[in-house]
């Protein structure tokens, strides 16, 4: 596990979501406590199957920004750095291509920042969306979550006001 942690920080910034994938049947407060010790910050997931239905642990499956499989395999494998590494320069040139596929590409309303609530506590996150009061986050990680934007300091309401109005123009 400790190689998909280090290539999560290596790759996260750069577009790269990893998705884990526990398939054995274990508790959920196992997976949570596991993910705790071993400082795993991508989202987690149970009782899925992989797209090519092959076995062997641990494994590794790659996606194209098209969303076709290009690599399965052993993540610790040579071929699976360089599935990733074709996979973020194809989604990179969509990117600067301008468009809205790809693994790099995001519509956050307000991209990744620090926000502060009204108690003072910091959190690094992007807006994703704004429903009434309601704003959903996004932390690097990929993970999602709502949080009452009236919960968030005086200067951090007026950018997610004054960027939902530049989104309604």
């Amino acid at each position: 596990m400790p190689h998909l942690v280090k290539m999560d920080k290596k790759y996260r910034k750069k577009g790269l979501t990893l998705i884990g994938c526990e398939r054995q049947g274990t508790s959920v407060e196992k997976v949570q406590a596991f993910a705790e010790k071993h400082d795993i910050e991508f989202p987690l997931t149970q009782g899925t199957t992989r797209p090519d239905g092959g076995g062997g642990l641990p494994h590794m499956v790659v996606f194209d920004v098209e969303g076709n499989c290009v690599f399965s395999g052993h993540p610790a494998s040579d071929e699976c750095e360089g599935a990733i590494k074709d996979a973020l320069k194809a989604a990179k040139g969509d990117e600067d291509s301008g468009s809205s596929s790809g693994l790099a590409t995001r519509s956050d309303l307000v991209p990744e920042r620090s926000w502060t609530n009204t108690d003072g506590n910091k959190l690094v996150a992007s807006l994703v969306s704004v429903d009434g009061d309601s704003g959903t986050f996004r932390k690097s990680n990929g993970q999602t979550f709502p949080y009452a934007i009236s919960k968030l300091s005086d200067a951090d309401q007026k950018i997610i006001q004054e960027a939902t109005a530049a989104v309604a123009k």
